[in-house]
């Protein structure tokens, strides 16, 4: 009896010990975060275009000399990566992003689909059946092809509604964004059930009221949704699901003075605060949108406003990641956008060649206005205004356009005259549509599993998807 007490006793420390180690290495557990943040449409020769001005434009807003995306470049393991579909060299925002997501080739159009239109679980579903938080937020509306590919179902992009639908079954926890535009008929605007909720929208005069169904908020409230329509309200939500909706569409790359939403750097701050209180960490995804919009318009000026925006908030992520060190952020683009670039050309009356000055960054920087919006102006005038004298009028009044005109002659329209009056500035564009250019990719933080230098975009899964089964 004397030896069996103390085997016994010596069983029961064992087990006490274990039983506290075990303890021990849960509370020292670090969470894990993942952070894919996707410029939409930033080839590799816009992403250069940031960092060169931050190193050469002589009025360059950083004091030594490199953009946060350069300093994450050179802390973090690089690679090329291609992003063609299963049977097409060019994509769109939609197969690009259902591959990031899925990790299954698919079609442009499709959203969370593979190439034979089955439904494919994304890594923020899969994050979330482990009990991870997760949230997704764009400058652009929440509907569109790259948010709705890590949540949504569909064979084609614009089945607005059923991807609402979608979301609400899915239900991240945070989505912020544009969009209102989307989620109400017109019936919906008339209706007395939703006045009340409709008082706190600030930009309610802009709602057009484009969904084809009429329950949409509805399903959006019956599954728990807070929603915002202002930073405030965003600020002031943090229980819950959040959906923010801070824009009819998409957010102004020049926000008007009663603007009252968030910029892309308030919303990775919140969301990152909301869904840092899950025990176990979270997936996040961060889309600069706008950037493929205005790349689109082959608007260099509005393209520089949109790339600043972005690189402030990889600033706040950069250091979040320092501090947070089982955190992983990768930076990429989904397609290049427009086919940007600086060419050096011969002047109009001059036989000496250009390179381009620095100080044609000085330029890039006064933009007053979108030109999208302009272009509308100009499109309301009568006939007999619409003509190269008013075009030079906006060019230099609503524009902020400087230097001698001339060139512009009559028989220009306003579009053309836009790309004519940047060539000659030596800013070309190839195209205003995609091209199959490949693209940067960043892993900055916790990246030691990373060991490709040449990736497809369904690598992109594979990669965020093992790090949540570490």
């Amino acid at each position: 009896m004397r030896k069996i007490i103390p085997l016994f006793l010596s069983i029961f420390l064992l087990i006490s010990c274990t039983t506290n180690q075990t303890k021990k290495d849960n509370t020292n557990q670090q969470k894990k975060n993942v952070i894919l943040v996707i410029a939409d449409g930033a080839g590799p020769n816009i992403m250069n275009y940031l960092m060169e001005y931050a190193r050469l434009a002589p009025k360059s807003p950083y004091k030594d000399k490199k953009s946060n995306l350069e300093k994450m470049f050179d802390l973090g393991k690089n690679g090329i990566m291609l992003n063609y579909t299963d049977k097409t060299i060019v994509t769109d925002s939609a197969a690009a992003a259902t591959q990031f997501a899925t990790g299954a080739k698919t079609n442009p159009y499709a959203i969370g689909v593979d190439a034979n239109g089955k439904k494919v679980n994304s890594v923020l579903y899969n994050a979330k059946q482990k009990g991870y938080a997760t949230g997704v937020l764009t400058d652009v509306y929440v509907l569109d092809a790259t948010p709705a590919a890590f949540y949504a179902h569909r064979v084609n992009r614009k089945m607005r509604d059923g991807i609402i639908e979608d979301m609400t079954i899915t239900q991240p926890d945070i989505v912020l964004g544009g969009g209102l535009n989307y989620f109400v008929s017109k019936a919906d605007l008339k209706n007395a059930r939703y006045q009340e909720l409709f008082k706190n929208v600030p930009y309610l005069n802009q709602v057009k009221g484009q969904a084809k169904q009429d329950d949409n908020l509805t399903k959006v409230l019956d599954s728990g949704y807070n929603l915002a329509f202002t930073k405030q309200e965003m600020e002031n939500l943090n229980d819950g699901k959040i959906l923010g909706l801070f824009a009819p569409v998409f957010f102004p790359p020049y926000p008007p003075a009663d603007w009252q939403g968030p910029t892309l750097l308030d919303m990775t701050k919140k969301a990152i605060s909301v869904l840092s209180e899950n025990e176990k960490g979270f997936f996040l995804l961060v889309e600069a949108g706008a950037i493929d919009w205005v790349a689109h318009e082959n608007d260099p000026q509005a393209l520089l406003q949109e790339l600043l925006e972005f690189d402030e908030t990889l600033g706040y992520l950069k250091k979040f990641a320092d501090t947070n060190k089982d955190t992983l952020v990768i930076v990429t683009a989904d397609h290049d956008t427009g086919g940007f670039g600086f060419n050096y050309y011969t002047p109009r009356n001059s036989k000496k060649e250009d390179y381009n000055a620095f100080e044609k960054f000085t330029a890039l920087q006064n933009g007053k206005n979108l030109i999208y919006d302009v272009y509308q102006k100009y499109k309301t005038l009568p006939e007999e205004q619409k003509n190269s004298v008013t075009i030079k009028k906006m060019f230099k009044e609503d524009l902020g356009f400087e230097g001698n005109l001339d060139f512009l002659n009559d028989e220009e329209d306003f579009y053309s005259a836009f790309l004519h009056y940047w060539k000659e500035q030596g800013i070309v564009w190839s195209t205003q549509k995609h091209t199959n250019a490949p693209l940067f990719v960043v892993f900055y933080g916790n990246n030691t599993n990373i060991n490709k230098n040449i990736l497809h975009n369904t690598d992109l899964f594979k990669i965020m998807n093992n790090y949540f089964k570490k």
